[in-house]
């Protein structure tokens, strides 16, 4: 196994466990409180973020857990450049890793973290910017790697 496909299954694991763990915050959310019944130990808490958006953060970062590993499984089916193959894995790790940042600080950015300064969604805070910061790198990268690897797609007969 090549060293980009075991960075990109680690990566995929970290942040699929990451989303499966804001699974946990998306019912004590829903819940109001801390605790895992059958377990009699509950803490009543009211948790930072609205549901929805811990649902976003859940399934998101599942999902982008399993790009990278997806990625890992598919790209030594392309014929690229090792230096080309490398600047995926570095795309991919952005768009993981920017879209892990979109989602958690848009837990606490009063405008859904979709812009530097508030919006209609509402009002700016320092959790904001980092929101929107990581889903525009995440959202590019993904695009160009998605139209490289389109053109690097050998040609139907």
């Amino acid at each position: 196994m090549a060293n980009y496909q075991i960075s990109l299954y680690k990566h995929g694991l970290i942040v699929l466990l990451i989303g499966l763990i804001s699974g946990f915050f998306l019912a004590f959310s829903l819940l109001g409180e801390i605790g895992l019944s059958p377990i009699p130990f509950v803490i009543e808490m009211e948790i930072f973020g609205s549901p929805a958006r811990w649902k976003a953060a859940h399934l998101g970062n599942m999902m982008n857990g399993m790009v990278l590993i997806l990625f890992a499984t598919a790209l030594p089916n392309f014929k690229l450049a090792d230096s080309l193959t490398s600047k995926i894995t570095i795309g991919l790790l952005i768009t993981a890793w920017g879209n892990f940042a979109f989602y958690m600080f848009a837990l606490v950015a009063p405008n859904r973290g979709l812009s530097f300064e508030g919006n209609r969604l509402g009002g700016f805070n320092w959790a904001g910017p980092f929101s929107y910061v990581g889903g525009v790198l995440a959202a590019v990268a993904l695009i160009t790697i998605a139209v490289v690897l389109i053109r690097a797609l050998p040609k139907s007969k």
